[in-house]
């Protein structure tokens, strides 16, 4: 089947990939999977009953097919691969169609896809990685003996044997395989289950819906999960100004020993990045159409290693020093809480009922008209729970709940003191 899939898809991958359909096609076929095992989780938290679940599962393979026999037809409206599958599926099996994903981010969704992908992408690469070394290895020891000049400066300089510049390139691609190997290892951790921020209300098993997927563990901060990326500066930088006025930098000043109470201390780290990101360009640019040997090009290589150590660990100690020197206003980022948030709260743990409302329409909603949608609620939606209650309802592994932000304190200092001890 999986292979039926693979050509089928990418004979008419061109077709696919066009104007008429979303760029993330390709992921057609995984975003699927991670439906599918997402919608078996539901049931197990009882939140799907099990006609509902083999609903959803059976629509998703008939996606599946609309997908292989090219029948699909796109919507000016579909903005990822993911809304099509959706879509798709309200239209086989109906409004149960609506419940899928429910209390999962597109963003967890996407990448948990993505990871999928890669997962097979980089062991096709690694296959055609290996491949090209054994046709080196097949022409080396077949021309064995066979002697050319190296060149230096695109001058004769030394005889060698042919097969000693053709291996060159085979530890080259070696060094390839093993990076490659290496991301690996990262595409082993799920994201799935982590929720748009705060983590998954519907008490998920995260682990068992990672064993579903062949992950080996999972994401332990939602954040992270769903945002992986390290632009701390810049966060650092909006909350300390007074607009936020969440928190305080304060680090010793260069000339003195008086404090900066300022953002100045990340604007350095940002500006620090700016520079490493220069110095990478410099040296793919010096590098570029170099051939094996020698060239005086490489005078320059070393200058942009330096000055990315400088301004890395100059970078660091500021990090470092602004962040001991950190101070948080308590009562202001309290103050920043709105109900609004809180019927996001809401609105996520009864998102099934609410699986055709659009989130906005429930802000102000009257009670009599929310009880129509939903007989349970009985109680203005302002009343249902306060944030510290809120915050504790998201206990899964990497949500915001005391005891899951606890689990991440002593995990990271686990993993330094191990460092010490290294």
């Amino acid at each position: 089947m999986a292979q039926l899939l693979r050509e089928k898809f990418f004979v008419s991958q061109n077709l696919c990939c066009s104007c008429i359909s979303p760029h993330d096609s390709r992921l057609f076929a995984d975003d699927l999977d991670v439906s599918k095992a997402y919608t078996e989780a539901l049931r197990k938290a009882g939140c799907l009953t099990n006609e509902q679940c083999s609903s959803i599962l059976a629509g998703l393979e008939l996606v599946r097919y609309d997908w292989i026999e090219g029948l699909l037809k796109f919507s000016p409206t579909d903005k990822d691969v993911h809304t099509i599958n959706k879509r798709r599926l309200t239209e086989i099996i109906g409004e149960v169609g609506q419940y899928l994903n429910s209390g999962c981010s597109r963003n967890e969704q996407v990448l948990t896809a993505m990871k999928l992908w890669l997962r097979k992408a980089i062991n096709e690469l690694l296959a055609r990685v290996q491949r090209c070394i054994e046709a080196i290895l097949e022409k080396a020891e077949h021309h064995l003996g066979v002697l050319m000049p190296a060149s230096i400066d695109l001058q004769r300089a030394q005889a060698v044997q042919f097969s000693h510049w053709l291996l060159s390139y085979a530890w080259i691609l070696r060094e390839d395989y093993l990076r490659l190997k290496e991301q690996e290892k990262l595409l082993l951790v799920s994201p799935l289950g982590s929720g748009t921020v705060a983590g998954n209300p519907f008490h998920i098993d995260r682990v068992w819906l990672a064993k579903r997927l062949g992950f080996t563990s999972v994401t332990t901060n939602s954040l992270h999960a769903v945002a992986d990326n390290d632009f701390m500066a810049e966060e650092f930088i909006i909350y300390s100004t007074k607009e936020f006025d969440f928190l305080t930098l304060s680090e010793p000043s260069s000339k003195s020993n008086r404090l900066e109470s300022d953002s100045s201390s990340m604007e350095l780290v940002r500006g620090a990045s700016v520079q490493i990101c220069a110095c990478l360009t410099g040296i793919m640019m010096t590098t570029k159409n170099l051939r094996t040997s020698c060239h005086k090009d490489w005078q320059y290589d070393k200058r942009y290693c330096f000055e990315t150590f400088d301004a890395l660990q100059g970078a660091l100690k500021i990090t470092a020093s602004a962040l001991m020197g950190l101070k948080i206003n308590p009562p202001q980022m309290e103050a920043k809480l709105c109900p609004e948030m809180l019927a996001a709260d809401w609105y996520i743990e009864n998102v099934i009922a609410f699986a055709k409302r659009e989130f906005s329409d429930i802000i102000g909603i009257p009670l009599g008209e929310l009880q129509n949608i939903c007989p349970y609620i009985d109680r203005d939606i302002a009343n249902v729970a306060d944030f510290r209650d809120i915050v504790e309802q998201y206990d899964v592994t990497g949500g915001t709940a005391s005891a899951s932000v606890q689990k991440q304190i002593n995990l990271l200092k686990e993993f330094v003191t191990n460092l010490k001890k290294d």
